[in-house]
């Protein structure tokens, strides 16, 4: 019989999906974060504006960050584990990306967002700091943004919406 397996149809094998190593507090907290967020995308896209891409191609080919939004969806996510007391892990920002934006740029984005994240979080006066001020400025929007909300501040979290729609 293997003889003949040369003229069977090879099966192609699908790619599986990812797994993200979380808890499932951590699972409802992504449920959580992404669903606010994805209110605002919902809203930028009723006001005739296009859902702002995580990634895009840079002039030199390669794919750039979106640095505001990537650290505001960072900031936020943080912003909800403080009032969880809960630890920080790159594996449910990493998931909460995919499910807003796909595996493959959720893949690139934190890559992306790891680098700005060590390089923010050094001591020393490093130049390259200033490469990623506007993630840092999204890291805080994101986080005010969130606890403005959770103290009644404000009526929704709509930093995203500000940005991108008006």
């Amino acid at each position: 019989m293997a003889l003949f397996d040369f003229f069977k149809k090879k099966k192609t094998q699908e790619k599986e999906p990812k797994r993200y190593p979380i808890t499932p507090e951590m699972t409802d907290g992504v449920s959580f974060v992404y669903s606010l967020i994805k209110d605002q995308f919902f809203l930028i896209e009723k006001s005739g504006v296009k859902t702002p891409p995580l990634l895009y191609k840079g002039d030199n080919g390669d794919y750039e960050i979106n640095q505001w939004l990537a650290g505001y969806i960072s900031g936020f996510y943080d912003a909800f584990l403080q009032s969880k007391n809960q630890k920080y892990d790159l594996n449910a920002l990493e998931l909460i990306f995919s499910v807003l934006y796909g595996e493959e740029v959720a893949e690139e984005g934190i890559k992306q967002c790891i680098v700005a994240m060590m390089t923010l979080g050094d001591k020393s006066d490093n130049l390259f700091k200033v490469a990623f001020e506007e993630f840092d400025d999204g890291l805080y929007a994101g986080g005010n943004n969130f606890f403005d909300w959770k103290d009644k501040k404000i009526f929704a979290p709509l930093g995203i919406y500000n940005k991108y729609a008006m």
